[in-house]
Parts: C-alpha cells; sequence; structure tokens
C-alpha cells in the first residue's frame, strides 16, 4: 500500500503517521508532505518518503499522489481565527489537492480531516441539543469557512472520499495556545479565569481516539461519501475541566459559581459575542457522534484519562526545556486512598512512579489510568520489609522521592485484640518506615542529588487514643521518630535531603470501614485535598505539616490540656461515637 499524508508533521499528521507506521506492512511505503522537514526520530523509518512542500509545489509530486492508496489531508492553518491566510493554506491546498487526485485509477480513501468549527451554530439555534450531521452549518469565522469550504471542494469532487469534523482534540503534541493546554497553564499559574465554573459544555476526543476514527473510516465500506462528527460522546462544563485539571495538579480550580442571571443574558445576546465567549456560558461546540459510532467507532480513552495524560506530556516539555531529567518516586500504599491520589498527582507533574502496596486488585485500575510500576509486599511480614529493603538500597540513588504512606490500624480494647494482630500494626506504621528510612538516607547522605523523604504520620498521634492504643502510638512514634531524623540531617546541613512530616485529620479512605471505625457524621477530608498539600510540599525543605483544621486543634489540645483529660474525653468520644 502507498499512503500519503499532508500535515505530517503537525499535531494529527504525526500521531496518524506513527499508528499507519505501526500496522504498516513491510513492502507499504508513507509519504509525508510537510512544509518544513525537521529531523526527527518520527521521520526515521525507512518506510517512510518526506516531501518537502505545500499547496504551491503540489504538482511535483502528482506521479506519487496518482500511485497513492489512501491519502489523509491534514494540513491546514488549524488556528481557530479570521483572515486571508486560511484562504491560501486550507481551500487552495485542498483545491489544487483534489484537482490532481481525482485522476487516480488507484485511490481508494480520500480522508480529509475537517472541524466542527465548520458547522457552528445557527443564529437561533437554543444550544440545548449536540450537533449532528444534519444540522445546517453557519460557521462564524473565516477558519470556520474555510473548512466548510474545503468541504463543499471535496463532496462535489468524484473522490472516494470521508469527512471528519473533530470536536476539541486534545492530548500529547498538541499547541501550546490550543485550548486544553492553555487551560493547563493557567491553572499552574493560578489565572483568575480558572477559578470560575463556566457552565458551557465541549465535545473532547482523545488524539488516539481521533487516529481510531480516522481507521475505522478508512476499511469501512459503510463510510464512503460520508461526513461524521468525531467526539466521545460525553459532553464536559468548562468548569469540570478545570476542577479536573486542578485536582491532577493539585490547584482548587472552578470554585466560583457564576449568578444564573448571568448566563441567562449571555444566552439572550449570544449572536453577537465572539464564539470564545459563548462558548464559556453555552453548549455551543457539543457534537453527537452517533452516526460514527454506528460504524463501529468506540473512544477507548476515557475523559480523565486523556486529561492527566495531557497534563503529564504538558509538564515533560516544560522540564526538557529546563533539562530536568525525569524523576523517580516510590510510594507504599500506593494503590488506594491518599497514596493512590498522591501517585495520580505526580503522575501528572510528569514523575516516574512505583506503587507498593498489598492490595493487588487496584493495580487494574493503576495500570488502566496511568503508567506505574507496582511491586507487590505486605509489610506486616518481616521478611517482604527486608526484601523491599534491599531494593531500596540498590536503587537509592535514583530514587528522588519516596512516601511511606501505608498504614494500618483497628479498633477494640487492647486486650481484646489479639498480639498477631498489633504485631501487624506495628510491622506496618512503625518498623517498615524505619527500614525504608534507613536504607534510602544511608545512601543518601553521600550522594548530592535532590530526595525527599515523606512520612505520613496522623492526626491520632497527637494525644492518646483509647480503642486504637496501637494505632495512635505508631502514629505518634512515626510523628517523632521522622521530626528526630529531620534534626539528625539539619546537622549535617545536608541541603540536599528533606524530609517532610504529615499529620492529616481524618481522610475519607478505606480506612475507616477496615479498621472498624464508625464516622460520626465528621466532615472529612477528601484524597485528593491532603494529596495535594503532599505534592505541593515537595522541594520547599524539610518541615512538618498539619493538614485540616480538627488536627491543628487536636495538636493545640494536647500541648494546653492535661493529659488526664485528654485521656478522659478521647476515652468517651471514642466510645460513644467511633
Amino acid at each position: 500500500m502507498i499512503y500519503f499524508i499532508t500535515g505530517a508533521s503537525g499535531f494529527i499528521g504525526s500521531h496518524l503517521l506513527h499508528k499507519l507506521l505501526k500496522f504498516a506492512d513491510k513492502d507499504d511505503i508513507l509519504y509525508c508532505l510537510v512544509r518544513h522537514p525537521k529531523k526527527s526520530k518520527a521521520f526515521a523509518s525507512a518506510q517512510i518518503r518526506v516531501l518537502k512542500g505545500d499547496h504551491t509545489s503540489l504538482h511535483r509530486y502528482t506521479h506519487v499522489l496518482l500511485k497513492a492508496n489512501y491519502i489523509y489531508h491534514v494540513a491546514a492553518k488549524a488556528e481557530f481565527g479570521n483572515g486571508k491566510i486560511y484562504y491560501e493554506h486550507n481551500i487552495l491546498f485542498t483545491s489544487s489537492l483534489v484537482e490532481i487526485v481525482k485522476k487516480s485509477k488507484n485511490l481508494k480513501r480520500f480522508i480529509f480531516i475537517s472541524s466542527i468549527a465548520a458547522v457552528d451554530r445557527m443564529p437561533k439555534d437554543d444550544c440545548l441539543s449536540m450537533l449532528t450531521e444534519v444540522c445546517k452549518p453557519n460557521p462564524s469565522s473565516d477558519y470556520g469557512k474555510s473548512k466548510l469550504a474545503c468541504e463543499k471542494i471535496i463532496q462535489q469532487s468524484s473522490l472516494p472520499y470521508v469527512i471528519l469534523r473533530p470536536t476539541w482534540v486534545y492530548g500529547p503534541g498538541m499547541r501550546k495556545n490550543s485550548h486544553i493546554r492553555v487551560f493547563i497553564d493557567g491553572i499552574q499559574k493560578g489565572k483568575f479565569f480558572s477559578t470560575w465554573y463556566f457552565p458551557g459544555s465541549v465535545s473532547l476526543i482523545y488524539i488516539d481516539d481521533l487516529i481510531s476514527a480516522i481507521q475505522r473510516v478508512s476499511v469501512s465500506s459503510k463510510s464512503l461519501r460520508k461526513t461524521y462528527f468525531v467526539s466521545d460522546g460525553n459532553p464536559i462544563p468548562i468548569g469540570k475541566i478545570f476542577q479536573t485539571i486542578g485536582a491532577y495538579l493539585g490547584n482548587n480550580s472552578g470554585f466560583r459559581s457564576l449568578p444564573s442571571p448571568v448566563t441567562g443574558g449571555i444566552r439572550r445576546i449570544r449572536r453577537f459575542l465572539p464564539l470564545t465567549i459563548q462558548n464559556l456560558f453555552l453548549n455551543i461546540l457539543c457534537a453527537d457522534p452517533k452516526a460514527l459510532m454506528g460504524i463501529g467507532f468506540k473512544p477507548r480513552f476515557g475523559y480523565e484519562r486523556g486529561i492527566i495524560e495531557t497534563i503529564r506530556w504538558h509538564n515533560e516539555q516544560a522540564e526538557a526545556a529546563h533539562n530536568v531529567h525525569s524523576r523517580s518516586v516510590w510510594i507504599t500504599g500506593g494503590a488506594n486512598g491518599i497514596g493512590l491520589q498522591t501517585a495520580i498527582q505526580l503522575y501528572a507533574k510528569g514523575y516516574d512512579l512505583v506503587i507498593i502496596d498489598k492490595d493487588k486488585t487496584n493495580f487494574s485500575y493503576l495500570h488502566d489510568f496511568i503508567h506505574a510500576k507496582n511491586l507487590y509486599a505486605d509489610f506486616s511480614n518481616i521478611r517482604s520489609i527486608h526484601t523491599l529493603a534491599s531494593i531500596l538500597k540498590k536503587y537509592a540513588h535514583s530514587i528522588h522521592i519516596f512516601i511511606n504512606n501505608a498504614g494500618i490500624g483497628s479498633k477494640g480494647s487492647f486486650w481484646d485484640i489479639s498480639t498477631i494482630k498489633h504485631e501487624k500494626i506495628l510491622m506496618v506504621n512503625a518498623y517498615a518506615p524505619i527500614v525504608f528510612s534507613h536504607a534510602l538516607l544511608s545512601v543518601w547522605v553521600h550522594t548530592k542529588g535532590l530526595h525527599s523523604l515523606i512520612n505520613i504520620a496522623s492526626s491520632a498521634g497527637f494525644q492518646p487514643m483509647p480503642l486504637m492504643s496501637l494505632y495512635g502510638s505508631s502514629k505518634s512514634f512515626l510523628l517523632r521518630f521522622s521530626q528526630s531524623i529531620t534534626g539528625e540531617i539539619g546537622l549535617r546541613k545536608q541541603k540536599n535531603i528533606e524530609i517532610i512530616t504529615v499529620s492529616p485529620s481524618g481522610t475519607a479512605t478505606n480506612f475507616q470501614k477496615v479498621s472498624g471505625v464508625k464516622n460520626a457524621g465528621d466532615t472529612l477530608l477528601t484524597p485528593e485535598y491532603v494529596a495535594s498539600r503532599i505534592t505541593n510540599s515537595i522541594g520547599k525543605g524539610s518541615r512538618s505539616i498539619i493538614i485540616g483544621y480538627s488536627g491543628m486543634i487536636m495538636n493545640l489540645y494536647a500541648r494546653i490540656v492535661p493529659s488526664e483529660w485528654l485521656i478522659l474525653f478521647w476515652s468517651r468520644l471514642m466510645k460513644k461515637y467511633r
């Protein structure tokens, strides 16, 4: 087969080229027409032929175009806007290409990547329903008008075409000034616009799913001379996108609600406003992919996974610009609760992850959601602890962050709980962090690289904890142990090592259920919030952090209230409410 791709070095074109190359037979040839050829791994294959040119030089490649079996017309001036440039880059290019290939006797499919902007909304559209292929086009920008003109040129030809109208395409490789990346950058910088929950919904399509759609229409007999919208079928409010990005970055975004009269007023004067403003308040760019799904297309990437991969790639670009190499994070108890959310946020920030847990059931979820190495380990087993310690010592130089997060507890009178269970609590909560910290610090103190040791204690460690005596005591030990070795690092003036001691207040995890603790109407912290405080503390020096107001109050009481009163108070509280 002979493939011809225009715009093969762009966002969509480069992903398409990669996928075609992955499944190409050894005799297949892929011709790539690009304006400015660059040295790239994407063009390194012997099956690829790079052609320099644009619409003015298409005639030079007539012989290649007439041999092509599949032509993917991706090249375009794709930025939303106005100006004469869209005529040259989009309409003239497409017209010249069609004029040549309409003489072909080898062409099986001509795939044109259009845009939802070629349709937009009619002036009196209430924007309550999604766009479909039967909606009358009414493009509001020169970009959209050029795309619609290209569609008409192709439709009026005799080519075996398929036209795809993607909605917002996002994923690794997207332009810096494109929607989702603008959102990511604004949220990271705390821009004022990112604090608002804008109600306008948009349809999204992850880049890998768009490429799957292109492949589907390339081979389906039902797609011939058809036009399809491409989206994942689940429009998302822009405010929700802000919240999702903020959650993965550990930032609070999309939390300000807009007064309903504002949205109502915008709806009434919609037709007089720029499309970018309309999008924020109304469901302008929402398209139904039902027709495309009717020929077998099915999105594989969920919205949240797509967003986190885009954030991670965005941050990797920033790191590469500053010559920052990949950083490794190991997290115990990382498959659930605080550990899981911390892992997700650090993954989004560009870290490489090793998740250590005894819960194998959640490893499959992690594999589907983020790319991480998983290690099974049960810290109630001393052999398992020392096996992991040996691994940590071996790889300590390459471990940049280690988080002692695993913890267990059990409610009940001290004498009613077996000594075996007590032993397990002490092994997991106290002994394991000692052994792991020793394995790492014994190497880190002799290196120059930056390293962070994070120990997750608990607000339960601030005072006596009747009916959870071993849990409270073990967390109290971990708190003081972590603070003590922080002092030792300080005495050495070892500025390349930070030790962060974290004491969260009650958090809504699986801990309450497993340990038998009741939730007596408490306002528990979310794991996402606790994780954000942890991840945002990294790189700011050794410190102790109390997360949540209840933990701060408990710490204050423990310092000023006589111990006898504390014991009496917590005895009654634990018996009655916990």
